[in-house]
């Protein structure tokens, strides 16, 4: 199967954040197979993201600290969260490898965590960016012994003769099997497996004074069952893999169920010991990933949205403060989920607020405009994410002279625009004729309600 520009552009909006002008027109026609190794081979490459003098912060010293101290801690903490969330969006915006990291959103939205210490929000970072294309099973091991998931789910509190439940419900209800797959009884013997897991020196550490030794019993199986063991139990239940390839399914592909191809997804991540390249594989190769109704079909996220501009337009920022601007107002902060269950997405992403937000916010990058809008705030004094009154420019520069080249070298230079920006048909009248023509089009096709479509 020959794809072409609107079907590439569909494959690099749902595999990446969507790509170059040029980097469309040189993959149309080519078949998916293709496509897809090539987005498998640019993103094998792994850069971990690093904030500078993430660990140097002691929390440890945190509870002798006095009132002042952390204060000040905390306010460290923070300009490093928001740092390191730019350094994420900025390799989004940038790297070839655009795979690697759509997975790893995704996967950030499933095993959704959050945290005030950066150093804890940067090592599960990198846990799930590193094994984002690989496997299910050693991702979740792995992210259920992060210091952030610890202390986010109350594993610190769960002890011995004392369990607290919520990373095993957690486990079984949101990131693995579903509601409705496990009994109050499994929920009860499973947090007493993960007793004694905890934290010291800033990294995982089992309790041993503290985790429960005892038979458990499981899913109607007793024994000595340990945390790991419980992982693993859980993986062998093939309702792991339907549930993943469910919320894979509305994530990638299409908001409406078809629960035939996602019983044929759940089969190949099953089948395939949880790994998950030929998971990704199955769904970005098969042909009807591909069919009408699938294109345009999802509303962009506030990362989406922010990242297909500036992989588009070569958009870049040069203050820490714009981007999160952006993903606040727009109500994606990323390490900030709204709670364990990730963002909701779909229709969710847009209000009265947000919507004007978006309409506009393409204007405002290509004319590094003002921002004239007043600064959404939790109320949280421990809010990770925090400005200091009103942000006027989110510092954007735009550099669109080879974009306007490539274009002008297509016949109908309106046509091309058009089709490019929006993944449905629209009835617009452009003309892109010179850099101001460019810019002022761009903007109009942005106030389109399909233009909040990929």
């Amino acid at each position: 199967m020959k794809l072409t520009q609107r079907q590439v552009q569909h494959l690099y909006w749902r595999a990446g954040f969507l790509t170059s002008y040029d980097q469309i027109k040189r993959s149309t026609g080519n078949n998916p197979e293709k496509l897809f190794d090539q987005l498998v081979s640019n993103s094998i490459y792994y850069k971990k993201l690093t904030v500078k003098d993430a660990y140097q912060l002691d929390y440890r010293k945190l509870k002798m600290a006095s009132f002042e101290e952390k204060k000040v801690m905390r306010k460290m903490s923070r300009a490093g969260i928001m740092e390191l969330n730019n350094l994420w969006l900025d390799h989004m915006a940038t790297t070839d490898g655009i795979l690697r990291e759509r997975m790893s959103l995704f996967w950030h939205n499933h095993l959704a965590c959050s945290s005030k210490k950066v150093g804890f929000l940067q090592s599960y970072l990198h846990t799930i960016r590193k094994n984002s294309l690989g496997n299910f099973g050693d991702m979740l091991q792995a992210v259920a012994k992060e210091p952030a998931m610890l202390q986010y789910l109350n594993n610190q509190q769960n002890i011995k003769d004392r369990p607290n439940e919520n990373f095993a419900r957690e486990l079984m209800e949101l990131f693995t099997l579903g509601i409705g797959h496990y009994s109050e009884e499994d929920i009860k013997n499973a947090a007493r497996a993960f007793t004694g897991w905890g934290i010291r020196k800033d990294e995982f550490f089992l309790r041993p004074n503290l985790h429960d030794n005892g038979l458990k019993t499981f899913f109607g199986e007793t024994s000595h069952l340990e945390g790991e063991e419980v992982i693993k139990k859980l993986l062998k239940n093939k309702q792991t893999a339907r549930f993943i390839c469910k919320k894979m399914y509305v994530y990638f592909v299409n908001d409406q169920i078809d629960s035939k191809r996602i019983e044929e997804l759940a089969t190949v991540f099953y089948d395939n010991n949880y790994e998950i390249l030929p998971l990704v594989r199955a769904i970005f190769t098969a042909k009807w990933f591909y069919d009408n109704e699938n294109v345009g079909a999802k509303i962009k996220s506030p990362v989406d949205f922010l990242i297909g501009l500036r992989r588009s337009m070569d958009i870049r920022f040069n203050n820490l403060e714009g981007q999160v601007f952006i993903e606040k107002q727009l109500g994606q902060v990323l390490f900030y989920p709204p709670n364990v269950a990730g963002w909701p997405g779909g229709h969710d992403w847009i209000d009265s607020s947000t919507l004007m937000l978006r309409s506009r916010l393409t204007e405002i990058l290509l004319l590094s405009s003002e921002v004239n809008l007043a600064i959404k705030e939790s109320g949280d004094d421990n809010d990770k994410i925090k400005f200091n009154g009103r942000l006027k420019k989110l510092g954007s520069e735009v550099n669109l002279s080879h974009f306007e080249k490539s274009l002008q070298s297509d016949a109908d230079t309106s046509k091309e625009l058009a089709n490019y920006l929006v993944q449905i048909d629209m009835n617009i009248s452009v003309e892109a004729t010179s850099n101001n023509g460019l810019v002022n089009n761009i903007i109009s096709i942005s106030k389109t309600p399909e233009f909040q479509l990929c």
